[in-house]
C-alpha cells in the first residue's frame, strides 16, 4: 500500500492484516520517500513532494 507519507497506508495495511490478509506490504515514507530516494516515477515529481496537498483535493487523503 502507498500514500503520500506512509501513515495512512500503514493504518490501512494494519486493518487488512487484522482481517486475515496475509500478503500486505506498506511502503515506508510513502510516495514522497520513494521519489526523494530517486526511484522511478512517472509524472511530475514536483507535484508529489510539494506541501500543497490537502484533503480538499482528490487523491490527497
Amino acid at each position: 500500500m502507498v500514500c503520500k507519507g506512509g501513515g495512512r497506508s500503514l493504518r490501512a495495511a494494519g486493518f487488512l492484516v487484522n482481517h486475515d490478509y496475509a500478503n500486505v506490504v506498506n511502503m515506508q515514507n510513502g510516495i514522497v520517500g520513494w521519489v526523494q530516494s530517486g526511484f522511478p516515477f512517472k509524472g511530475d515529481k514536483s507535484s508529489v513532494i510539494s506541501n500543497s496537498c490537502d484533503c480538499s483535493k482528490p487523491g490527497c487523503c
